[in-house]
C-alpha cells in the first residue's frame, strides 16, 4: 500500500512538471503575442490654404473700356479736322454721332445706349459719362463729366392745378362746325381770314354773313376767333 501511494505521488509530480514546461514555452514564442486592436495614431497633415482668385473684368466692362478708347480717338480726330468737338455747340456736351459716323467711327458704339457718352467741358474734349453713378458696373470704366452731378437728383413733383372754368354759356360749342366751314370757305376764296386785317384774330362777321353764313350764329357772344396755332382753326378767345 505504501509503495502504491508513493508511485501515484511521483506520477502526479511528473505530470505537473510537464504541464508547467508546456505553458512556459508557449508564452516565450514571439508570434503568439496578442495583436493590438487599435493602430498607433499618426500625425494629421494640415490643409493647404487656397489662394484667393482675383475676379477678372466682365465682358461689359471690357467693352466699355474699348469703346472709351475708340470714342476718344474719334473725338480727337474730329477736332483736329474741324477745330471743334462733335457736339451741338462745338464744345463740351452730348456727342452728335452723325458727325462721327461713318467718317471717324464705323458705327455708334453699342455701349452708348447704357453709358451716354459725352465730350467733357474740362478737360475739354475728354470722353466722359453723364450721371455715371446711375449707369452700373457696365460703365465703370469711364469718368463722370465735369460740372455734372455724379447721380441724378430727383426733381420735385409738380402738382397740376385745375384751371378755372371759363364763365361762358354752355351752348358755345354748338356752332363750332358751321363757323369752321365758313372760315375755310372764305380763306379758299380770298386767301385770307375774315378778320380786320386778314390774319388770325377776332372774326368780322360781316365778311361771311350772309354770303357764306346765312346769319350771325346764336353763339356770337362766345367771342369766336381765328386761331394762329393751329392756323385758321376756329377758337374761343379764352382758348386761342
Amino acid at each position: 500500500m505504501g509503495k502504491i501511494t508513493a508511485m501515484l505521488m511521483a506520477l502526479a509530480l511528473g505530470i505537473s512538471l510537464v504541464l508547467s514546461g508546456a505553458c512556459g514555452s508557449e508564452s516565450d514564442e514571439p508570434g503568439d503575442q496578442p495583436t493590438p486592436t487599435n493602430p498607433t495614431p499618426t500625425a494629421s497633415t494640415p490643409d493647404t490654404p487656397k489662394a484667393t482668385t482675383i475676379p477678372t473684368a466682365t465682358n461689359a466692362q471690357a467693352s466699355c473700356a474699348d469703346d472709351a478708347k475708340t470714342i476718344q480717338s474719334a473725338l480727337d480726330a474730329y477736332y483736329r479736322a474741324n477745330r471743334q468737338w462733335p457736339t451741338a455747340g462745338g464744345k463740351g456736351g452730348d456727342i452728335l454721332w452723325n458727325l462721327l459716323v461713318p467718317d471717324y467711327l464705323s458705327a455708334v458704339p453699342a455701349s452708348d445706349a447704357t453709358c451716354d457718352w459725352q465730350a467733357n467741358s474740362a478737360p475739354e474734349g475728354t470722353v466722359c459719362l453723364w450721371y455715371k453713378a446711375n449707369k452700373g458696373t457696365a460703365c465703370a470704366c469711364g469718368s463722370a463729366c465735369t460740372g455734372q452731378p455724379a447721380t441724378a437728383t430727383p426733381t420735385s413733383t409738380v402738382v397740376a392745378t385745375k384751371p378755372p372754368t371759363p364763365t361762358e354759356p354752355p351752348e358755345c360749342e354748338t356752332d363750332r362746325i358751321a363757323i369752321q366751314a365758313a372760315l375755310d370757305a372764305y380763306h379758299a376764296a380770298n386767301g385770307e381770314w375774315p378778320t380786320a386785317d386778314g390774319k388770325p384774330g377776332l372774326i368780322v362777321w360781316e365778311k361771311i354773313v350772309p354770303d357764306i353764313l346765312k346769319e350771325n350764329p346764336s353763339t356770337i357772344k362766345c367771342k369766336w376767333q381765328v386761331n394762329s396755332d393751329p392756323l385758321g382753326e376756329v377758337c374761343r378767345s379764352v382758348h386761342c
